[in-house]
């Protein structure tokens, strides 16, 4: 289907192309034949009467495995459509289309669907037109501005002290780049509801070879130009019920459905504003921003609330108010959000590029399957729009620098607000994740008149309000019934007996802190305190100035090694064993340290760029602590000192083996529960008073314990029989069903193990259909269908894998590499045996020739992505010395590529080295960093692995001695 160009700027065409696009699909879909629906239940009528067969023919399985394959590919059609409609994360784990997402789409159409509201008078309406009349009033009210003073929002802001630096302004006020808006296109989540254009990220994702370079002239369009993107910028509103039976307005959750190619524009401005939020934003909020946990609020809410409920001496007690704000992204004034944005000294252009975005908007409502009435806003950011988390953000932080403002005020003249829980702890005032807040101060009518006074100023400046019937108060027991009357009275905030929840978790346990969290053992928690942190946090060697070498952990696989400080010879930090060439001084570590000590030290690659040394956690990648590595570390020191099985090295074999087969997720917890004989087999059901017999429900004759299920009963020693694993059964039937999965890892092939647990999950699921249904399956079906359902997920999940693959290639090979004056290849290699790292890269001219290479050894190792990264510093730092500017630069770490383009600076320990590569490439203003993948880069591959021979840096100019 060719779609004719228009002569509009590029945002009116691409509408109209998506416009025409809309209609001949609609058209299109009339001219299919009988309906989905139809042909599917006709094929599982003809494979039901071919499966029912108790002896099949050879014809009769070959039609049944026909069949299956015609309704495999009838139900995938009709998978997708039920996904579109359910709305809820498709199962991407195996399980195929089942009853329960259709009943999902339907049960949320019903329960989406409007049939009565209230008027503001009480009067009932019923029908659309009075629905859209009420919405429309409703939102026009909601989204209208308050036009606050500008002297207010002044004054408000003057807590503000951080601002943007200035390379930070430059990279927000750079060209936008082909390569930008086409990440935020493979970034958009491919089926989240459309908007007014009708199309979703697949769409875009999919047709990017047809779509691509207009959807690249219209964001650039805008982005780099003047194009209007109010032609693009309607917004479907869908009112998503909070309750069970709707009656008002406010019953409902306004949720936007903005245009893709809205979302494509506005993640690209996403991209570019995320990582400096992370610098500029306070630690009081842990919201949307990476390398903060929501975690992080968490624990920091429980130990205060804790602290809160066991203050009971001292003269003054303390409170803790948990706020409630009212719709707050609806009521966000845009002349605040831009104020807060000029505080921050943000470029005026990137200013004006969001403003437009938010100010441009349109809405109408999507009312029982139509779309009606039309809205315009003074006032409000979206949810749904991926600029709008980060921009409250924004927001709030105009708050959270009042109240830290105001806490240092009161703190100054002794006035309380805020709370050290500990004579060492900082004062914690104020702790927000979005629109989820807590405030702590203490217990005096004087504090709650400033937090009275803040939030009051707060409302007027922003356009926030608080919705203080669903706010909380909460204090302290040693403060007075007189004191919590005036406080709140003056607030006009009820209080509760605790601040039951923050984020969806307890704050407060009472004596059972079992029943808050079970899933938690005390074992684990008492772990998880003094020798988890001392087992932990390590020190990250950079200059070596703050490091103490005896007193402080830095050495690889060593605690504190004090006990060797008599050892000192007079040195006291780590910078005493570096040359002035930034280089470990060998001989005289070897002269005091004893060898497997010195080994260590050595091991530690230093950089050649000074920065200091930084606190890091050693157990993840980046560096930063997880709440998934202190488990597994409170785990292994747990059960440091336990006696264990000869046999533990084995099942973690076992499992290692079992969680990297390309079999269903389905069937391995199947066999996870098998392995641990939790089944509910009629042995352990009536080991439970569950069932008052054990004995099996198919032979009658013997106890169903999990070995006969799978293996002993008779029905399933015919199935065994038909297969080439009889006689590895037959040899081990005798063994529990643990020893044989575990003797089945080892013995068989590799697809003969897949097969092996995707039939005992067969053989079970058989066991329950005849058990509840009374069906009976044939031997020979039963095998043929679990040798189709593993083929089926296997082929499928390489398709999905495949298809993720070619999506990434698309961002990486396009022509705009086919053009560039002088291009660097570089890469890096080690050999950990003898410590060592190889650097090398290549220049090559607009031609394609090379004309320098460039080999250089460095002593150490380091991880992979530290070494890529350390490469690439090398290059550029070697170009830079003898004024050679390249314009084009390759990489194959494409893990490097993206952290270096996006600005991330969540990763601990590459930052080390990004922040001066992101220095150097901005000296580079015309230069472009690419990925490529490793067989493109095979020059500059060769010249690392040569380095790891070379004893100092060589180069070659115009050498063919690599080819």
């Amino acid at each position: 289907m060719t779609l004719p160009q228009s002569e509009c700027d590029p945002i009116l065409n691409i509408k109209k192309r998506l416009d025409q696009c809309s209609t001949h699909l609609r058209q299109w879909k009339t001219t299919l034949g009988p309906p989905l629906k139809s042909k599917i239940r006709d094929t599982q009528l003809r494979l039901k009467s071919v499966q029912n067969c108790p002896h099949p023919t050879e014809a009769q399985l070959l039609l049944a495995r026909k069949l299956e394959n015609e309704l495999d590919q009838l139900l995938y059609k009709e998978e997708e459509y039920w996904k579109q409609r359910s709305r809820v994360n498709w199962l991407k784990l195996g399980d195929k289309n089942t009853k329960y997402f259709h009943q999902f789409a339907s049960s949320r159409r019903a329960t989406n669907k409007i049939h009565s509201l209230l008027h503001p008078d009480g009067s009932l309406a019923m029908d659309n037109d009075s629905f859209i009349f009420i919405i429309e009033q409703y939102f026009s009210q909601l989204f209208t501005s308050q036009n606050p003073s500008v002297e207010l929002i002044d004054r408000i802001l003057t807590g503000i002290t951080e601002h943007i630096s200035d390379s930070e302004t430059e990279s927000l006020n750079s060209t936008y780049t082909d390569e930008e808006i086409q990440r935020a296109v493979f970034q958009l989540a491919s089926d989240k509801a459309p908007g007014s254009d009708g199309f979703t990220g697949t769409f875009f994702q999919k047709n990017w070879h047809v779509i691509g370079q207009d959807v690249l002239q219209a964001a650039k369009g805008f982005l780099n130009g003047n194009a209007n993107i109010g032609a693009i910028n309607n917004t479907v509103i869908v009112l998503i019920p909070k309750r069970s039976h709707p009656q008002q307005i406010t019953d409902y959750r306004p949720i936007s459905l903005c245009s893709t190619l809205y979302k494509v524009i506005s993640r690209v401005l996403v991209n570019r504003l995320k990582p400096i939020l992370s610098r500029i934003i306070s630690p009081t909020q842990s919201a949307f921003l990476p390398g903060r946990l929501i975690s992080d609020n968490i624990i920091i809410a429980q130990e205060v609330t804790h602290a809160l409920a066991h203050r009971k001496t001292g003269r003054t007690g303390w409170m803790g108010l948990k706020l409630d704000m009212a719709k707050a992204f609806d009521r966000v004034e845009w002349g605040f959000l831009q104020k807060v944005m000029e505080k921050f000294k943000f470029p005026h252009r990137f200013i004006n590029l969001v403003m437009s975005c938010i100010s441009t908007v349109s809405f109408s409502f999507s009312i029982n399957q139509q779309i009606l009435g039309s809205v315009t806003p003074s006032r409000g950011i979206r949810q749904g729009d991926p600029l709008s988390p980060y921009l409250f953000l924004l927001c709030s932080e105009g708050l959270s620098a009042l109240i830290a403002q105001y806490t240092l005020t009161s703190r100054t003249h002794n006035q309380g607000l805020g709370l050290k829980i500990a004579r060492t702890a900082p004062i914690i005032s104020h702790l927000f994740f979005a629109d989820d807040s807590l405030l702590f101060s203490q217990a005096t009518p004087h504090a709650a008149e400033t937090i009275k006074e803040v939030l009051h100023d707060y409302s007027l400046a922003s356009g926030q309000m608080v919705n203080f019937d669903k706010s909380s108060l909460y204090f302290s027991p040693n403060t007075t019934e007189d004191i919590k009357h005036q406080i709140t009275t003056l607030l006009g905030i009820p209080i509760r007996v605790s601040i039951e929840k923050y984020l969806g978790l307890p704050q407060s346990f009472g004596r059972s802190k079992k029943e808050a969290f079970n899933y938690l053992t005390d074992r684990v928690c008492i772990s998880w305190g003094k020798e988890l942190l001392k087992m932990g946090i390590r020190k990250s060697i950079g200059d070596g100035t703050t490091t103490s070498i005896f007193n402080e952990r830095w050495i690889p696989d060593y605690g504190q090694i004090s006990y060797l400080a008599h050892l000192s010879d007079g040195i006291s930090k780590v910078s005493d064993l570096i040359t002035p060439s930034h280089q470990w001084d060998v001989p005289y570590i070897d002269s005091i340290f004893p060898p497997d000590i010195s080994q260590a030290i050595q091991s530690i690659t230093l950089i050649p760029i000074p920065y200091p040394d930084t606190f890091y956690w050693p157990f993840t990648p980046h560096g930063n602590y997880t709440v998934n590595s202190g488990y597994h570390l409170a785990h292994n020191l747990n059960h440091k000192h336990d006696p264990s099985p000869s046999h533990t090295t084995d099942t973690q074999t076992w499992w290692k083996t079992l969680w990297t087969q390309p079999i269903p997720s389905k069937t391995k917890h199947f066999i996870w529960r098998a392995y641990y004989d939790i089944l509910p087999t009629s042995l352990n059901l009536q080991k439970r008073k569950t069932i008052t017999t054990s004995t099996c429900c198919r032979c009658s004759n013997q106890t169903e314990s999990l070995e006969h299920a799978l293996f002993r009963c008779g029905t399933i020693q015919k199935v065994w029989k038909l297969t080439n694993l009889f006689t590895f059964v037959s040899k081990y039937i005798t063994l529990t069903c643990r020893d044989i999965l575990h003797l089945a890892s080892i013995e068989l092939k590799a697809n003969e193990f897949q097969f092996f647990l995707c039939l005992l999950w067969k053989i079970w699921h058989c066991r329950n259909e005849f058990l509840h249904h009374r069906r009976i399956v044939a031997p020979v079906l039963l095998l043929h269908t679990t040798a189709d359902f593993l083929e089926q997920y296997q082929k499928n999940n390489t398709q999905q894998h495949s298809f993720k693959a070619s999506s990434r290639a698309e961002l990486i090979n396009n022509d705009t590499i086919s053009s560039y004056h002088l291009k660097l290849t570089v890469d890096a290699a080690q050999n950990v045996t003898a410590n060592k790292t190889g650097l090398g890269f290549a220049l090559y001219n607009s031609n394609g020739d090379r004309i320098m290479t460039v080999a250089s050894p460095w002593n150490g190792t380091q991880p992979p992505l530290l070494m890529e990264a350390h490469g690439l510093y090398y290059a550029l730092s070697w170009c830079q010395k003898h004024n050679i500017v390249p314009d084009l630069i390759l990489s194959d770490c494409k893990y490097l590529v993206d952290y270096v383009c996006k600005n991330d600076m969540y990763h601990l320990l590459l930052n080390r080295f990004a922040k001066s590569i992101k220095s150097l490439l901005s000296s580079l203003p015309n230069a472009t960093f690419r990925h490529i993948p490793r067989k493109e880069n095979e020059d500059a591959h060769c010249l690392a692995k040569f380095a790891l021979g070379l004893d100092q840096e060589t180069c070659w100019k115009a050498h063919n001695l690599l080819l």
